[in-house]
């Protein structure tokens, strides 16, 4: 209960000290009391008696000054009540929600992202589990414990038939950067979760990672002076000459490899999603070219970045079962469906912006752009397998987000769901 003033017994022994005909005000207080013990669904409505009997009591003794206090405090403390209630009934649905949640591929993508955005917001801690095979990694955030079936997800997003790690910790927003808290060893780990929350969500953030000792903390990019010794920590003490602008600037190469990896990074997430047949050696060409970057050697690194856009140039091999025309022809078909429906979003977004930056308070427009970009990241460049198209079509006739953007964008299920349906044909699947 949010408050004493709502107990039964509190009203009773009230309403007996004054002689106050609360009787029926005390049977509400009984019925809100049994309503809390069942969960928050049906708390509402015994608020709805209690505020009626309250309000009846309101006109009756108004003027008796002690009453009408008691009677006020009791008042907000039922409004008090119902938004508790009602934040518990919001919180309890999207638990339900998540336990429903069959083991797609967007539990890693689209629907992270308002996790970590709620994260951001502080006064709130999640549960992650995260996989890593090799030099490649990725990580779950969910709202409720994550059991142990779930690191099969892991594994298909690792590409990892077998060796793979996983690591179950909590996760919240703490020192500026999104905190993971695990039962293992900090060291490496936040360069590896800040570059897995890149490629599964797009979002560039700080990562801090701690391990079971307080003093174990690994953070993304931190300076790391205090790992030099001593001589050469009292060397860097000392004030520097003033560079020439030439020994400041920067490398050459430098600018231009983090334009191309930018661009590369779209196109290879979309490429894994795909499951291009070149999975492992995209991650490992871009391990290798982002470890070239941290080492200085820029021109290396752009040396990587080509093998690793010659690999996204491959074509992918006809599944199997599939006729290649067919396939061909529909994949074509869903190309164009795709970026009309993208070019749609794109201006519904760029509207929705320009609302919110009138009125930065409009939680419409704010929720209505979270939803139409979860929709543009979502839609898959190329379903070359059954799996995907099947997964796609389910979330594009079936999926809420969806529906939502398609009543206010209007002609965006009804062109993908043709599309999807040429794909499933192409596989000798009925449409």
């Amino acid at each position: 209960m949010a408050d004493k003033q709502l107990d039964e017994s509190t009203w009773k022994a009230f309403a007996s000290k004054r002689e106050l005909k609360g009787a029926d005000l005390q049977k509400a207080l009984a019925a809100l009391a049994a309503a809390e013990k069942k969960g928050p669904q049906g708390v509402d409505a015994a608020l709805d008696a209690v505020d009626k009997q309250i309000g009846l009591l309101q006109k009756e003794h108004k003027a008796d000054k002690d009453v009408v206090k008691q009677l006020e405090a009791m008042k907000k403390a039922s409004e008090a009540d119902r938004k508790e209630a009602a934040k518990q009934a919001k919180a309890a649905a999207a638990s339900a929600a998540e336990d429903e949640e069959e083991d797609t591929p967007v539990l890693l993508t689209t629907k992270m992202i308002p996790l970590v955005r709620q994260l951001k917001k502080g006064d709130v801690s999640m549960h992650a589990m995260i996989g890593t095979a090799g030099r490649n990694t990725a990580v779950l955030i969910m709202r409720k414990p994550i059991g142990i079936p779930r690191r099969k997800l892991l594994a298909e997003a690792l590409d990892a038939t077998g060796g793979a790690k996983y690591v179950v910790g909590e996760c919240l927003w703490e020192a500026g950067a999104l905190t993971f808290v695990l039962k293992t060893q900090a060291a490496g780990m936040a360069k590896r979760l800040r570059a897995a929350l890149l490629a599964q969500t797009e979002l560039r953030l700080k990562v801090r990672v701690r391990g079971e000792d307080p003093a174990d903390i690994d953070e993304d990019g931190e300076d790391e002076e205090d790992a030099k010794p001593a001589a050469t920590q009292k060397a860097a003490e000392k004030p520097a000459e003033k560079p020439a602008a030439a020994e400041t600037a920067e490398p050459p190469h430098a600018a231009l490899y983090r334009q191309r990896l930018d661009e590369l990074h779209k196109r290879m997430a979309d490429a894994l999603k795909a499951q291009h047949p070149e999975s492992n050696k995209l991650r490992a060409v871009s391990g290798f070219a982002e470890g070239k970057a941290e080492a200085g050697d820029f021109a290396g690194a752009e040396k990587a970045l080509d093998m690793l856009q010659k690999l996204l140039e491959q074509p992918a091999a006809t599944p199997e079962g599939a006729d290649k025309a067919a396939l061909d022809a529909a994949l074509d078909g869903w190309r164009k469906a795709r970026a009309g429906v993208l070019a749609q979003l794109k201006d519904m977004a760029d509207e929705l912006k320009e609302d919110r930056g009138e009125d930065p308070d409009d939680e419409l427009a704010r929720d209505a752009e979270l939803e139409v970009n979860a929709v543009m990241k979502q839609l898959t460049a190329e379903p070359r397998t059954l799996q995907q198209v099947n997964e796609l079509t389910r979330w594009v006739t079936q999926d809420d987000v969806v529906t939502d953007v398609d009543a206010y964008v209007g002609n965006v299920r009804a062109p993908l769901t043709t599309a999807l349906a040429a794909l499933r044909q192409a596989f000798g699947q009925p449409a």
